[in-house]
């Protein structure tokens, strides 16, 4: 695809998102977010009654509930060792961290791509052993 041609349907999955997302205010819907890159979709909130009338909309393939997720470190800290880290005086102030992410792997099922290309087994992950 060349760049004009990635231009114009970002374009036009813009619109065709406004025009969904107009849709599904009307019917008490209110937008959080959009993703139009690797995947097209809308995010929003709504009452679970309306879910069948959006999810009868000609232009929506799926209705997925949004899942909740609360912040637990009770494994996470101690496994990583951060409480001798802390004990040290160190707890991230002053500290700038940046993710560099490549992206998400657009043929993978979950994000609605076909799954059908060849994967390279990785090996499972180790924890680095503490000195």
């Amino acid at each position: 695809m060349s760049r004009a041609q990635q231009v114009e349907h970002s374009a036009k999955v813009r619109r065709d998102q406004g025009a969904t997302m107009a849709r599904i205010a009307a019917l008490g819907g209110t937008e959080l977010g959009r993703v139009r890159v690797a995947y097209n979709a809308l995010i929003v909130r709504v009452d679970a009654a309306k879910l069948e009338s959006i999810a009868q909309l000609p232009e929506v393939q799926s209705v997925k509930a949004v899942g909740r997720y609360e912040l637990d470190l009770t494994s996470t800290v101690p496994y990583i060792g951060a409480a001798a880290v802390h004990a040290g005086g160190k707890d991230g102030t002053g500290v700038t961290v940046a993710v560099l992410d490549s992206g998400i792997d657009y043929t993978h099922a979950a994000f609605g791509g076909p799954a059908r290309w060849p994967r390279t087994k990785l090996p499972a992950a180790r924890p680095r052993p503490t000195r």
